[in-house]
């Protein structure tokens, strides 16, 4: 017997992707891309590369997806970290009125498989996809992050939590660093 409570529901990827510059570490940013030509531009935020996953896709492929249109890379590190689902994660109205201009059933609930990424920043050259959600695609100071759509800055958090526990056990770290680097450089990226 269904239950007319419950509803349908979509699942998501969001990609955390980390670049370390040298100095600071980083985090790729996509800025929304205006639905339609009059919607208000304050009503754009910035978040972090995701989408909806299509019938054929796993969520690793979806991901893989996902950080090709921003990054133009194929097979990099990628890992998956935690699900976010909260009914209301992007019910707000600030997301609402974006949300109803892109999606055919923005009402519905969206469950997000969180991933993360280590990239060369030196290896990546941001861009929007012409089909892509994103307007533009940015590199941002982890310290300086804005204020994200939907939960994004909960999933950040989430990502450089894992990030830092996993950093040292499996020396991740050498996948955010050039070729050659300085000592230096490792230490500032593990105080970081």
């Amino acid at each position: 017997m269904s239950n007319p409570d419950h509803s349908i529901i979509d699942i998501s990827v969001t990609c955390t992707v980390f670049g370390f510059d040298g100095q600071a570490l980083n985090v790729l940013l996509m800025r929304q891309r205006p639905p339609v030509p009059d919607f208000p531009l304050k009503k754009l935020q910035h978040a972090l590369p995701g989408d909806l996953i299509t019938g054929k896709e796993t969520l690793d492929d979806a991901a893989a997806r996902v950080l090709y249109e921003c990054t133009e890379l194929d097979g990099i590190f990628l890992q998956q970290f935690y699900t976010f689902g909260h009914p209301q994660r992007v019910r707000a109205p600030k997301d609402q009125d974006w949300l109803k201009t892109v999606r055919a059933h923005p009402e519905r609930r969206v469950v997000t498989v969180a991933y993360y990424s280590l990239v060369k920043m030196d290896d990546v050259s941001p861009r929007a996809a012409p089909d892509s959600l994103a307007q533009t695609v940015e590199w941002v100071d982890i310290a300086k992050i804005p204020a994200l759509a939907f939960d994004h800055n909960k999933i950040v958090v989430g990502g450089l939590k894992r990030l830092k526990e996993q950093l040292t056990s499996e020396n991740l770290g050498f996948k955010l660093l050039p070729e050659k680097f300085t000592l230096i450089q490792l230490q500032h990226l593990y105080e970081i």
